[in-house]
């Protein structure tokens, strides 16, 4: 077994704000981290493709920072982002005097929407998640036929949403995502994202 020591500390804001002349509600929250992993579980590299897991002796680190905003106004606007980002080093397991990337460290990456509601309860709404390329990559990532040759690629993919909501316990949406059909992965994920598609739901309470 690995074992890890995690702190964070955070700030969070909500508040409302007159402009102009009219209610503006503004939420935001900032986390900030570090995970002190000792005898972090890592892989390998054993030559001729072959991996096998393994404990570093030592302490590896993972620093990072999660944001996140909400603006409501009166007009029925709403709009929203997120952004993360991701730093992990530790020893590697060749060499132990060498500190070297933890592997599948995410790059900086967020998401944003503006949203409309009309006073009859539909709403329509663009967002866009994205994320920068991801370069700085362990020993074994470089390796891994999983992550593209010289890291991941970054990306920004929009989607389209549109919904009604009727007597507030019938809700008819859908969903236009990755409207411009663009090949994309998350660092890591060994797999690429959705192309263009479209999905419907109908959701009902009592």
């Amino acid at each position: 077994p690995e074992q890890g020591d995690t702190f964070e500390a955070g700030v969070r804001v909500d508040s409302v704000a007159t402009w102009p002349g009219a209610p503006v509600a503004v939420a935001a929250d900032l986390w900030v981290f570090r995970s002190i992993l000792h005898d972090a579980i890592t892989r390998e590299s054993l030559g001729k493709g072959f991996v096998r897991l393994v404990n570093v002796p030592g302490a590896s680190t993972i620093d990072g920072f999660e944001a996140a905003a909400k603006v409501t106004t009166p007009l029925g606007f709403m709009l929203r982002g997120t952004v993360a980002y991701t730093y992990g080093e530790g020893p590697n397991p060749a060499d132990l005097k060498e500190i070297v990337p933890l592997s599948r460290m995410p790059p900086l990456n967020g998401t944003a929407e503006i949203r409309w509601q009309s006073p009859i309860d539909v709403y329509v709404a663009g967002a866009m998640r994205w994320s920068l390329a991801q370069t700085r990559l362990a020993i074994t990532d470089i390796k891994d036929k999983r992550i593209p040759t010289g890291g991941t690629p970054g990306f920004a993919v929009f989607d389209l949403r549109v919904g009604y909501r009727f007597k507030r316990n019938l809700l008819v949406a859908a969903v236009l995502e990755n409207l411009g059909d663009e090949a994309y992965r998350y660092h890591g994920s060994s797999v690429n994202g959705p192309g263009r598609s479209v999905s419907v739901s109908l959701e009902g309470g009592l």
